[in-house]
């Protein structure tokens, strides 16, 4: 059986840690592509020297998924040898590189073909910025989350928390708009509504309500 859920939105407007959720109430594959760009960034800063390298490198690697308690695990395989990057993805150094790498349209490319691909296998959630637009434009239900910067920078600097890494709100939030700005208006598959997607400003809402909203309109179409 195939169902395709698609929600895209900003950083930080909520989008990863609802479709978690969301997964799990379903039994939904999820698919975080935004950690598909992280490695992309990754790979490109530890193994590559130049722009042409790092093509040719990603065009062989592979990225897989395992489900953990806290969410998923990432690894990625190059020339054999497979390394998780759970972790280092997410640190503040590969954060500020994933935009400027993301908006090159090779790396587009051959993420919006492995994530296609993806997507064929059953029912899945997949969150990123250019899924409802251009990986499933088909997809059954979509989604679109915004939230106000200053909301996305406190849910950023929470997170950074956890780890135990001090950020600035006022630098988490200028990082913010810095990445909306390359999302919005880059030339490949830019950050933007698709015109069938269901709008969710999350800014005041409890996860517990998006979820409420989401199931609502998920069930409603698998009975249609």
């Amino acid at each position: 059986m195939s169902f395709q859920v698609a929600v895209d939105g900003p950083a930080g407007s909520g989008k990863s840690s609802v479709s978690k959720l969301i997964a799990k109430k379903y039994g939904f594959t999820y698919l975080d592509t935004g950690a598909m760009y992280r490695a992309c960034a990754y790979i490109r800063t530890s193994f590559a020297d130049d722009d042409i390298s790092f093509i040719k490198i990603l065009e062989n690697t592979d990225m897989r998924f395992e489900p953990s308690p806290s969410g998923q695990r990432m690894f990625i395989n190059i020339a054999g040898k497979e390394t998780e990057v759970t972790d280092i993805i997410r640190t503040p150094e590969i954060t500020a590189k994933v935009g400027e790498i993301s908006a090159m349209p090779d790396v587009r490319r051959l993420m919006t073909a492995k994530q296609q691909e993806l997507a064929e296998r059953g029912e899945v959630i997949m969150e990123g910025r250019d899924i409802g637009t251009v990986v499933m434009p088909e997809a059954d239900v979509k989604f679109f989350f915004t939230a106000s910067p200053t909301e996305r920078a406190r849910r950023r600097q929470a997170e950074w928390q956890t780890k135990g890494v001090e950020v600035p709100l006022e630098q988490l939030e200028n990082d913010i708009l810095k990445r909306d700005e390359m999302d919005s208006s880059r030339t490949e598959a830019p950050l933007k509504k698709a015109d069938d997607a269901l709008e969710l400003d999350t800014t005041g809402l409890t996860i517990d309500e998006v979820i409420s909203i989401m199931s609502a309109e998920i069930e409603r179409k698998r009975k249609a």
